[in-house]
């Protein structure tokens, strides 16, 4: 069998957008084959590639899977952990170089975003310029590297915001930016950094699935509901004695949600358009035309909560221990809650205006968007949240 033309290597194919992008360019592209690389061993690697592709709903089947071969790596290694022999090999058969992954933690540390969202960046650029000149080199950042720019329009560009960042996690990103930019222009050669903004579906997680950030939130949700329900049991909550909570927050805040599926269908055709020879980095916001008003998001959260009642205030000097409780397990989604801003889709629309744009975002989508699989809603509380019943007494 003949070696194919193109090949795609990707890292972070088995995350929530990785998967989605793999299903997708592996549908549109029929006959061509991917390098999936990642921490894990071959066997373990293919097991977790097949789950995370069937949760997508595309049509994946055992073809699809024989064409993506698993490789591992370590992204801490200069080489990635690879033999001269296979890194060289590698290199000279990747013409489509996509770099997915990354530490999303918005608390994790200073180091351990450093070391795998700029380090590990750094590590994939060299292996981009061992290469051929004409690969296609895709940067996935975020469109929170707009950090603390509250209001206004983000620009499509690689620039400081106003104010600096709201968590390590946004700077690290904004990082690893300006090493593609150095890699393009040190190289004259082509690079697309695709900025996505929180990227969601309404389709049922998995528990063995990538799962969004809101599946996370109604991950979070669901603990507080098993222990509203004790409390309830004991007549002190439930719907005649509902309790309220305030979050940190604006009600004019609004956040930008992109459907997974339209962002992975976008940046497939941001990737087969992308011109090799520009010898520049292209930022492009893969966002959602229209904002979505944080009281919406928290309405559709709020089904999830029976009992519970939410409020935004700006300030919250004295915090209950409910409050403290739900900004805990917001996991850092609380940063977000005062933002009313706005991002850029020039060179978004420059390149993709074919596309149609992608559906509204309805409250039923929104409340689907934060359901849990069913197993995890029989799965036993953390010690952590444990002490965390007295916050609902």
């Amino acid at each position: 069998m003949e070696r194919p033309i193109t090949m795609l290597v990707l890292t972070g194919a088995t995350g929530f957008l990785g998967s989605h992008y793999l299903a997708a360019y592996l549908a549109r592209h029929p006959q061509e084959r991917a390098i999936a690389l990642g921490r894990d061993a071959p066997h373990r690697a293919r097991a977790r590639l097949q789950a995370a592709l069937s949760a997508t709903g595309q049509p994946v089947d055992r073809t699809h899977l024989q064409r993506v071969k698993p490789m591992q790596i370590n992204i801490e290694d200069p080489l990635l952990g690879l033999d001269g022999r296979v890194y060289a090999a590698l290199a000279e058969r990747a013409t489509t170089l996509c770099h997915f992954a990354g530490h999303i933690g918005l608390d994790a540390s200073v180091e351990v975003l450093h070391t795998v969202n700029v380090t590990g960046t750094d590590h994939l650029l060299r292996l981009a310029r061992a290469a051929g000149p004409r690969l296609k080199f895709v940067h996935i950042s975020t469109a929170y590297v707009a950090g603390r720019r509250r209001t206004g329009t983000a620009p499509e560009a690689t620039v400081r915001p106003p104010g600096g960042f709201l968590t390590p996690y946004e700077e690290s990103k904004y990082e690893a930016e300006l090493l593609v930019h150095h890699y393009a222009t040190g190289t004259g050669r082509s690079a697309l950094i695709a900025r996505p903004s929180l990227l969601v579906t309404n389709r049922p997680g998995l528990s063995e699935a990538p799962r969004s950030p809101l599946h996370r939130l109604g991950a979070a949700a669901a603990s507080i509901r098993r222990l509203a329900d004790c409390a309830a049991e004991r007549g002190q909550l439930g719907p005649g004695h509902p309790a309220t909570a305030r979050l940190p927050g604006s009600s004019h805040a609004t956040l930008n949600l992109l459907q997974v599926e339209y962002a992975a269908r976008a940046l497939v055709h941001l990737t087969d358009c992308a011109d090799t020879r520009s010898g520049s980095a292209e930022v492009v916001h893969l966002v959602h035309p229209h904002e979505v008003a944080v009281p919406v998001l928290l309405d559709a959260l709020l089904c999830h909560l029976p009992g519970l009642r939410l409020t935004l205030s700006p300030r919250i000097a004295d915090p209950t221990p409910l409050e403290k409780l739900l900004q805990h397990m917001s996991q850092g989604a609380c940063l977000y809650m005062n933002l009313n801003r706005q991002y850029a889709r020039s060179h978004y629309l420059e390149h993709l205006h074919h596309l149609p744009a992608p559906s509204i975002l309805t409250p039923a989508y929104l409340t689907d968007a934060f359901a849990t699989p069913s197993p995890a809603a029989h799965q036993p509380l953390s010690p952590g949240h444990a002490p965390a019943a007295e916050a609902l007494r």
